[in-house]
């Protein structure tokens, strides 16, 4: 399996791990590998969203790209229940987009390849 798709693997099982973590079971995934992009999109049921952690993810999800350091990290994210992987795996994404609307929390990720 090639460095991209395992990345990808990586990418949603610490979204998935998140929504864990805030208490989303009921979990829906889309991944598309295109190209030249990645883009993984979670959509969950969520009463209550923390706020303050949805900002924190979307400050570090869109924070710019590292790709230097992104050979040497991308296997550790996943690997723990700490929010340092979602720094880690913001390094790994272009862009994200958080939403919550009608009780429904979306993100979405997207890398480019």
């Amino acid at each position: 399996m090639t460095h991209d798709k395992m990345k990808a693997i990586k990418m949603v099982d610490e979204l998935i791990s998140f929504y864990f973590k805030i208490g989303i079971t009921d979990i829906q995934i889309d991944l598309q590998y295109k190209e030249g992009e990645i883009e993984i999109s979670l959509k969950g049921h969520c009463l209550h969203p923390p706020r303050e952690e949805l900002e924190m993810l979307t400050e570090v999800l869109n924070a710019p790209r590292q790709e230097e350091l992104e050979e040497y990290y991308w296997e550790l994210v996943g690997e723990s229940d700490h929010y340092q992987e979602l720094t880690l795996l913001g390094s790994l994404v272009d862009y994200a987009e958080i939403d919550y609307h009608k009780n429904q929390l979306t993100i979405k990720v997207c890398r480019k390849r």
